[in-house]
């Protein structure tokens, strides 16, 4: 009503004219891609030895999605001059998901694992049918003179019922009923449960998963080996003979280093002065010399950003001031669990001050002091790392840096509260506290499967 989408608090609808305009601008940016894909698929297969007369055959992805782009194209025509009610540019969207590698990995896994899928639903069914079956049976020797459940008067309305429980979208209200008549009923439901929604479903998420992982370990395979050709055509070419071993030189990595540096890819995270850095990370055997077996390792050293940084704080390379016993208590982790300390107070005042809310009463006033004093002893947690660590190597842990913004704004949040005119900010205290809280997630850390 009145020009505006209800659901999307009152987003407004656009003008036809205006709609199609913005649909023309996605468009030519979608072309555009589409075409540059292809032209460069087209020079791959070039260079690679194909020539114009195979590259068509070979039918490269980018040449579906432009057909695509086509028929789109051609759908916005048609409704820009009639204006008819139906469009395939909603379907043509929803293909160009394709167009993404990570899509089409996901839905090849899925297409590999239909037949495996199927077997299970198969079983699925069976068992809903023969429960089914077997409920009917039940029901009809002891349902002599008593109501029975409409929900289980007949095989079909049973394994209606059975499939809806199955799927855990009426459970367990389809069973209350039965089970209230005849309270050894749950002998047949759980064993059904336990089938249906436990075993089975799982065995179906399984499944999927694996079909995924597997087709990922594919892809990875064939992405190394493929790679690691390249990359052994590229030592063939550069590596030369020196003391009877063949390699690269720390001269000749520094020069590819240089030339790297001029691909847009590389061109803000490569330093040609830290090609010594990226040397000294792939020559293990420390002989100034990259063997082929080193020179494999390049892209994964080149995936890194390195940077040179003082490890030791502005305290100890200005004035000197060496702090041991503090560098010993944080490096064994004591600081650690004193900050740990401090978040299990903080979890239980925000526990009690749930309480006292809940339940009407009025905060005592210790409280306040004690939120101000924890804020303070987070921004002290941040001051005595950094009174034996520099900013630059405090500041590359992300976790670092997480907790020296939040001890900020909790800190400058509470000094706000104390002017007069600024109390009521005092509130957001509880709120901001939360955020420090969430470091319980690192935990998560210590699970194998969360690395």
């Amino acid at each position: 009503p009145n020009g505006v989408i209800p659901e999307t608090f009152g987003l407004p609808f656009l003008r036809p004219d205006l709609g199609c305009l913005i649909e023309v601008c996605l468009m030519l940016i979608v072309s555009v891609a589409l075409f540059c894909d292809h032209s460069l698929n087209q020079a791959l297969h070039i260079a690679e030895g194909y020539n114009q007369d195979d590259t068509r055959k070979i039918g490269n992805p980018p040449d579906r999605f432009l057909v695509i782009a086509a028929a789109m194209w051609a759908d916005l025509a048609l409704f820009s001059v009639f204006g008819y009610g139906f469009r395939a540019a909603y379907y043509g969207r929803v293909a160009l998901l394709f167009y993404w590698p990570r899509t089409r990995a996901v839905f090849s896994s899925a297409i590999s694992a239909l037949k495996d899928l199927l077997n299970i639903m198969v079983f699925w069914l069976s068992t809903v049918v023969f429960f089914a079956w077997l409920m009917m049976v039940i029901l009809h020797d002891i349902s002599e003179g008593i109501e029975v459940d409409p929900d289980f008067g007949s095989f079909s309305a049973a394994f209606m019922s059975l499939f809806a429980i199955a799927t855990g979208s009426n459970f367990p209200d389809a069973m209350d009923p039965l089970v209230q008549q005849h309270r050894w009923m749950v002998v047949v439901f759980y064993p059904f449960t336990f089938l249906t929604v436990l075993l089975f479903t799982q065995l179906m998420l399984a499944v999927v998963y694996g079909a995924y992982q597997q087709g990922a370990k594919v892809r990875m395979k064939e992405f190394y080996v493929n790679r690691n050709r390249a990359l052994m055509t590229v030592f063939t070419i550069l590596a030369t003979k020196h003391e009877g071993e063949i390699g690269l030189g720390r001269d000749c990595f520094e020069r590819l280093i240089s030339h790297l540096q001029d691909l847009p890819v590389f061109r803000r995270q490569l330093r040609i002065e830290n090609s010594g850095i990226f040397f000294q990370a792939l020559d293990d055997d420390k002989n100034h010399l990259l063997c082929a077996r080193e020179f494999l390792d390049t892209c994964e050293c080149l995936l890194y950003d390195f940077w040179v940084t003082h490890e030791t704080s502005v305290l100890t390379r200005k004035f000197g001031l060496h702090l041991p016993s503090l560098t010993n208590f944080i490096a064994q982790g004591n600081l650690d669990r004193v900050v740990w300390g401090l978040i299990c107070v903080n979890i239980l005042l925000v526990m009690l001050e749930t309480y006292w809310l809940f339940n009407g009463l009025d905060n005592p006033t210790w409280v306040e002091d004690l939120e101000s004093a924890i804020s303070l002893m987070y921004l002290v947690d941040v001051a005595l790392r950094l009174s034996v660590t520099s900013f630059h190597a405090y500041w590359a842990i992300p976790k670092n840096r997480f907790d020296f913004m939040v001890s900020w704004v909790l800190f400058l949040t509470g000094v706000c509260s104390l002017i007069p005119s600024m109390a009521h900010v005092r509130p957001l205290l509880t709120y901001l506290s939360l955020l420090r809280i969430l470091r319980v997630f690192r935990l998560l850390r210590n699970i194998k499967r969360f690395h």
